[in-house]
């Protein structure tokens, strides 16, 4: 008997290209799913509260998120980077999430750096802390002397770390976000203080 090729009537010649046809369709689908991915801003490094950040401390990522809600949660690469500080602790390689940032304080306040001894600086404060300062000291005058903070609810921008290496005699070098009013009285108190303290109050 003689074997025939199957024509192009021949059901099996259709059901073998519907086959081809839907895998080409499957494996172009699975192509375009691999590259649904949206850049997105994460962390070179670990920040603390308070921290501004700076397009430094960020690298572009390209994530697959599960739906555009999921993806609209993290600062995206093509958007314009606004200056904002972190509002909490987030690691190196973490995604930027919206939730995590506020405004900074801007023009409206002073940043002043002020020397403060480690025994008089509570290992807590950091970068965000809102704190008070009193200056203890000889020859201070006026209605408030030694009363009361000189400074009331300030922000801390930079304050060491616990571990770097200092003793406990050594003085510290805190940053504060001060109103501008603030500043002249604050630096007057200074001035007519003989040998000035400086201790810091977290804020409750």
């Amino acid at each position: 008997m003689r074997v025939h090729r199957p024509g192009w009537r021949d059901a099996r010649v259709w059901i073998g290209i519907a086959i081809m046809a839907a895998s080409v369709l499957l494996g172009a689908r699975v192509l375009a799913a691999g590259d649904e991915t949206v850049s997105v801003w994460s962390l070179v490094r670990d920040v603390a509260p308070g921290e501004e950040l700076t397009t430094e401390d960020l690298q572009a990522r390209d994530v697959r998120f599960a739906d555009a809600d999921a993806a609209g949660a993290y600062l995206g690469v093509e958007e314009e980077l606004p200056d904002l500080v972190v509002t909490r602790a987030l690691g190196a390689g973490e995604l930027l999430p919206r939730g995590a940032l506020g405004a900074t304080a801007g023009s409206e306040e002073v940043q002043i750096a002020v020397p403060v001894s480690a025994l008089r600086l509570p290992p807590s404060v950091g970068p965000g802390t809102i704190v008070d300062l009193y200056i203890d000291g000889l020859g201070r005058t006026g209605p408030d002397a030694g009363s009361g903070p000189v400074l009331r609810e300030v922000r801390v921008v930079a304050a060491p770390r616990s571990d770097d290496g200092l003793g406990l005699a050594e003085e510290r070098r805190l940053v504060l976000a001060v109103a501008p009013d603030d500043v002249a009285p604050f630096q007057q108190v200074l001035a007519d203080t003989e040998e000035p303290q400086i201790s810091v109050a977290v804020h409750p």
